[in-house]
């Protein structure tokens, strides 16, 4: 049994043991560590102060489900299915989305390190200012989707992580760091990559296909089987 105590428009959750159903929630400064939220439904719900860490959010569904300043650190999850998802300043440490489908989902000035994203169906997401450090973006399906660095250049990139063995289209990299990236065995389709810095990168195997390459940054490339056509 689900046990809430209203106080004005905030929810605060006690004891949450099973998982059920959400709609039009505001959890504030609630400490939710290790807490089985697998196969919940959640609409127009937010999580504010929160931490969420090492909790069960396997094959959840939502709605405009909300991560505001909260710690997600270890959060499971996989399989889920969100729409208009948002996470805003949230600390993300080796959370996994893998197998997930994120459809307009946003994610602002949040640490995002060693964070699976591996077979992952996202489209129309954005990722601003974000310091996304060893993700794995491998074997996924990435559409209409933009990785925007800000102000934030030196620090917020994809620096050192995996988008390997995937599809990019029309996605956006302008001015991102992709320092030591391994894009091998990937395409790339219709991306913007102005301005961006691909050094060390692996890109064997890959594909980029009327993609934008201007003023790239490519030192010390691994590059065998790489094809670019214009």
């Amino acid at each position: 049994m689900n046990v809430y105590e209203k106080y004005s428009e905030e929810i605060i959750l006690y004891d949450y043991k099973n998982s059920g159903n959400f709609f039009n929630n505001r959890i504030v400064e609630n400490n939710l560590s290790k807490n089985d939220f697998s196969n919940a439904f959640f609409n127009n719900v937010e999580f504010n102060l929160s931490s969420l860490d090492n909790s069960n959010l396997e094959f959840i569904q939502s709605k405009e489900l909300s991560f505001v300043s909260s710690n997600l650190n270890k959060a499971i999850f996989v399989n889920s299915k969100q729409y208009k998802s948002y996470f805003l300043n949230c600390f993300l440490l080796s959370a996994d989305f893998s197998k997930s489908r994120l459809f307009n989902a946003k994610f602002k000035n949040c640490t995002i390190h060693g964070t699976y994203f591996k077979n992952a169906y996202i489209v129309g997401s954005l990722f601003e200012e974000c310091e996304m450090y060893k993700i794995r973006l491998n074997y996924a399906i990435v559409i209409k989707s933009d990785f925007f660095p800000g102000e934030k250049r030196d620090m917020a990139g994809l620096n050192n992580s995996y988008l390997s063995n995937s599809l990019f289209l029309e996605c956006n990299f302008n001015k991102m760091n992709l320092y030591s990236a391994d894009l091998s065995n990937s395409a790339f389709i219709n991306c913007d990559f102005y301005s961006s810095n691909m050094d060390c990168c692996n890109l064997s195997n890959s594909r980029f296909i009327k993609c934008n390459m201007n003023r790239i940054s490519m030192v010390d490339v691994l590059k065998e089987n790489c094809t670019v056509i214009k």
